[in-house]
């Protein structure tokens, strides 16, 4: 959507495609949670070693 967005230069498509990632975004916490009430630490640990959206390549 956002690609969409930027190539039609699209200000609805832009739009709606930061509409996705804020609800992505709370799905992600959301799981997150459950994630740390079934794993426990070693899931926390697994947070501050990878970032939620964008990967670390070095």
């Amino acid at each position: 959507m956002l690609g969409l967005g930027l190539t039609t230069f699209s200000i609805a498509a832009l739009a709606l495609s930061l509409v996705f990632f804020v609800l992505y975004d709370r799905f992600a916490s959301y799981e997150e949670e459950r994630l740390i009430e079934l794993f426990g630490e070693d899931y926390r640990e697994y947070q501050r070693r990878v970032p939620k959206w964008v990967p670390k390549f070095w």
